[in-house]
This record gives C-alpha cells, sequence and structure tokens, in this order.
C-alpha cells in the first residue's frame, strides 16, 4: 500500500491530525489584537498548525525562519521577499521610495522569481523598521496581516540589543498578527518571560504538547487499510514505542 503518512514538512488536509483545541485557541488570538508565542520541541507541528489556523481565518500572511538569515540584512530583505509573494511590483513601488536605505530588487528573466538585497549600514535598524512599516502599510490598506517567526530564539544570534529595537518597532504597529514560534523552550522562557527582558509577556503563551493516545490512535487505525494485518495491534506498538511524539 502507499504510505499513508506524510511527514518532515508542512502537513495539510488529511494528513493533518488533532490539535482541535489549539486550533481554536490561535483563531480567536488571530482575530484578535494579541500576538502569539508558541513554544515546543521540534518536529511537533508548529508549523502545520498555525498554517491551518491562518488559512482557516483567510488572513494573508508571511512566514520568516530565522534559521535561515545570518545578518539583520537579510531579515529585512526576506520580509520584502515574502510581502512580494503577497502583493505585486505596480502595488508596492511607490511604497518603497520612503525607504532610508534603497533596496536593489532583481528578477529572473521570467518574473517569477526575486532578489532583494540590502547595502551594509551602520544602522541596521532603519533596515528593520522600513521592512515592518511596510508590512503594516500593507496592512491597513487590506486585510491584517499575520506575521510569522520561525525559530524566533535565533534572533538573539543577528545583532546585539536587536530584541529592544524589534520590540520598539512592533509594538506601535495595530493591524498586523504576530506569531512567535520556538523550539528551543529555555531560550524562549529567557525571552518571553524574564521580567528585563523587552519581550517580557508581549503576547499568549502556548506550549505545545504531544499528540493524545486516543486522537493519535484513531487517527492512525483510520489512515491505515482495513486489510492490514493485526492493525490495532500494530497502531499500539507504534504508539508505545514513539510515545505519542508526531514526528
Amino acid at each position: 500500500m502507499k504510505n499513508p503518512f506524510k511527514f518532515g514538512t508542512i502537513v495539510e488536509g488529511e494528513y493533518f491530525t488533532d490539535r482541535t483545541e489549539e486550533l481554536e485557541s490561535i483563531k480567536q488570538l488571530l482575530n484578535s489584537d494579541n500576538h502569539l508565542i508558541l513554544i515546543s520541541p521540534r518536529r511537533f507541528g508548529k508549523s502545520s498548525l498555525v498554517k491551518k489556523a491562518v488559512t482557516q481565518v483567510a488572513r494573508p500572511c508571511i512566514s520568516l525562519n530565522l534559521q535561515m538569515v545570518v545578518s539583520v540584512e537579510g531579515l529585512a530583505a526576506m520580509i520584502l521577499k515574502e510581502v512580494f509573494k503577497l502583493h505585486p511590483w505596480e502595488k508596492l513601488k511607490h511604497l518603497l521610495s520612503s525607504f532610508r536605505v534603497v533596496p536593489t530588487i532583481s528578477t529572473t528573466p521570467s518574473g517569477e522569481a526575486i532578489d532583494i538585497t540590502f547595502q551594509a549600514t551602520t544602522d541596521a535598524t532603519v533596515l528593520i523598521e522600513d521592512a515592518l512599516q511596510l508590512v503594516e502599510k500593507v496592512s491597513e490598506k487590506g486585510e491584517s496581516m499575520v506575521v510569522v517567526f520561525d525559530e524566533f530564539q535565533e534572533l538573539m544570534g543577528l545583532d546585539k540589543g536587536i530584541d529592544k529595537r524589534l520590540r520598539a518597532i512592533i509594538q506601535t504597529q495595530r493591524h498586523v498578527n504576530y506569531i512567535f514560534l520556538g523550539s528551543q523552550e529555555s531560550m524562549m522562557t529567557e525571552i518571553f518571560e524574564r521580567k528585563r527582558s523587552p519581550f517580557y509577556r508581549f503576547g499568549v503563551l502556548m506550549h505545545l504538547d504531544r499528540i493524545p493516545h486516543s486522537n493519535f490512535s484513531q487517527y492512525i487505525s483510520e489512515r491505515l487499510s482495513d486489510n492490514f494485518v493485526s492493525k490495532v495491534n500494530v497502531v499500539e506498538q507504534i504508539l508505545a514505542t514513539t510515545r505519542c511524539h508526531p514526528y
């Protein structure tokens, strides 16, 4: 039989299981003016859960994986690239004229891919501020955007004091929901629960746990063929071995 399970990437549709309570909580939050901090070990399905919630509330969304950037300039460029995926150049080009450091924008001959770079500057804060203000301006004129920072704890390695500067920018915005995902619990707790941290209690804190045994058992059983020999025993063996770890 064809493998009835998908793992290692974001899963949707029939491959997504459970998380009904967490899903409803995130959807309610996205319909408010609050932000979300979601913490769990890697491969627990944070990104899949958030994507499903954003899809169901029908909100535009950009996702930024901080493991993929090594500088503040790179983060600012990533923000712009993701915004350009949602909005055409003609809609945004007049907004770029207000940038204090003008980005270099190039496209492939087919126009399907876009590359954005910033020159290094002594004050990289202006790059992030201009990029996130673009997100705010776009949201003011249309549907409020959701910005997902994946592996947010990696931010601390980009530049000294970047958390303080980013917090100062985000706290003034009124049309964007931010979701901060993290897999290193100690670092995420330090960022959002330490009283002297700029991001102290900045949003609703949620911990994602393993999928409950009964729900996971039912899902696996439904995905396996009825002709599967000793299906019940196999399901129990799987869950006993993995201890209900989603991956």
